[in-house]
């Protein structure tokens, strides 16, 4: 099918209102969209093929992925498209638009017995290869991402997520090392072993590494929660929502996604994903609240909630970053806390470091790509809570209030004093409520925003 975009801003230029009169055969364009995001329909007199008029943002560019999304949601198999006055939006508008028709290819229903045929987009000659190239790329890198968050958990368990990155490895060319369990044990992961002993399947900490500068060291270290599925263990989630827990590894979804999408751009710059992978299940041999296990780091901590888990793979991961790969630059992502969602919702992701300029940074990328982020307080009082009677910290400080803060006080505690970390809790922004389907959905955040984070 032939489609063709006109993107309004304020009014119609006259090149557009001549194009659109010509194709419907009107006298006069007979109304507008008013609101962002909203459309109107007209249709090709000679072929009846869809003109959708869509009203873009030009201040929140971001939206204007999910608007195209949203305005080609009843379209199936191959889409034609011809935007016919792209040149008259910003470079910025004009990535977002097309990030929304390759993101639209995204198949929601992969695992269902009947099928529509693939979606596909090929555009015409109003758009540029180059741009359209670059896009792709990065389409291509969040629907990795996606495809992670979105397979159920009996898919996409530890052992077949690390096959899957060594997988992306060899398709990108990126080193990836995998420490399975028994390496794990007899090198001292004990706050990660402690969250999967419960499971069948295997633990792991997975590397992914791009070099793109020869002559130094690691410039980023990007860290993502790879938590498979998350019951809570024996402090157990409660069942109305529990099917969502598929979504726990989106931090390590969106390190993978974005270690894929720098592959591709080719930074000058040297990155290194980390990913503990676990799955945090119910069995006899699952950690049990009053346990002490000691990390990699050599500290102990006390396990108060089992169902604080995601914060215990992140120490030992952060350790074994700053031990062994000696990053300048450390981001970690976690779909960590409830708290974190009660704050933004949706909208924004809570981040936590004292270094201003980094800050800075993320907050001024987050708001031009649509992943935005807040930086978040981390004052001691905040780490006064997570003091342990028995141990050097606890995991969990009990009370109901803070619980984003305190977790990243954890987290911290583990970091020692690095200047530059950054805790990015996703929780509320990595599997949303969308227009697109009934249930929740992966938005693979964080993919772009780490990807020009490392460029910048």
């Amino acid at each position: 099918m032939q489609i063709s975009v006109i993107l309004l801003e304020n009014e119609l230029s006259q090149a557009s209102t001549k194009v659109l009169l010509d194709k419907t055969s009107l006298t006069k364009i007979p109304s507008l969209p008013s609101k962002h995001g909203e459309m109107v329909t007209f249709f090709d007199q000679s072929n009846a093929d869809p003109i959708i008029l869509l009203k873009i943002n030009t201040s929140t560019i971001g939206k204007n992925t999910a608007y195209i999304r949203k305005a080609l949601l009843s379209y199936k198999g191959e889409l034609t498209v011809s935007i016919i006055n792209l040149d008259e939006v910003s470079d910025a508008v004009a990535e977002n638009v097309l990030l929304g028709f390759f993101l639209w290819e995204y198949d929601f229903a992969s695992l269902k017995s009947t099928k529509d045929s693939a979606k596909k987009v090929v555009f015409d000659k109003t758009v540029g290869k180059k741009l359209e190239k670059s896009v792709r790329s990065i389409a291509e890198a969040m629907k990795t991402a996606m495809h992670i968050v979105d397979l159920p958990p009996n898919v996409k368990n530890p052992d077949f997520l690390v096959g899957h990155i060594q997988s992306l490895g060899k398709k990108y060319d990126l080193k990836v090392d995998i420490i399975s369990k028994k390496e794990l044990i007899s090198k001292g992961f004990g706050a990660l072993l402690s969250v999967g002993q419960a499971s069948e399947f295997g633990t792991y900490l997975a590397t992914i590494s791009y070099q793109g500068n020869k002559k130094k060291g690691v410039d980023h270290a990007l860290i993502g929660k790879g938590v498979t599925f998350d019951t809570g263990g024996i402090s157990i989630k409660p069942s109305t929502n529990m099917h969502y827990m598929k979504s726990d590894l989106g931090g390590a979804a969106a390190v993978i996604g974005a270690m894929q999408l720098i592959a591709d751009q080719k930074p000058n710059v040297n990155v290194v994903g980390v990913l503990p992978i676990v799955e945090n299940a119910v069995s006899s041999k699952a950690t049990r609240p009053g346990d002490v296990v000691v990390s990699y780091s050599k500290k102990t901590i006390e396990i108060i909630d089992t169902d604080a888990e995601g914060r215990l793979i992140l120490v030992d991961a952060i350790s074994y970053a700053l031990d062994k790969i000696k990053p300048t630059n450390i981001i970690d992502l976690a779909t960590l806390t409830g708290s974190s969602v009660m704050t933004f919702g949706s909208q924004y992701a809570a981040m936590f470091t004292k270094n201003q300029k980094l800050a800075a940074t993320l907050f001024e990328l987050g708001e031009h790509l649509g992943e935005k982020v807040w930086n978040m307080p981390l004052d001691e009082e905040y780490g006064e809570m997570m003091h342990s009677d028995i141990a050097d910290i606890k995991n969990f400080h009990g009370r109901p209030y803070a619980g984003a803060i305190t977790a990243a006080k954890f987290l911290e505690f583990f970091t020692e004093n690095h200047e530059n970390w950054v805790h990015l809790d996703i929780a509320g922004v990595a599997f949303v409520d969308s227009d697109l389907v009934k249930s929740k959905i992966a938005s693979a955040f964080g993919v772009r925003l780490l990807a020009e984070y490392v460029k910048k």
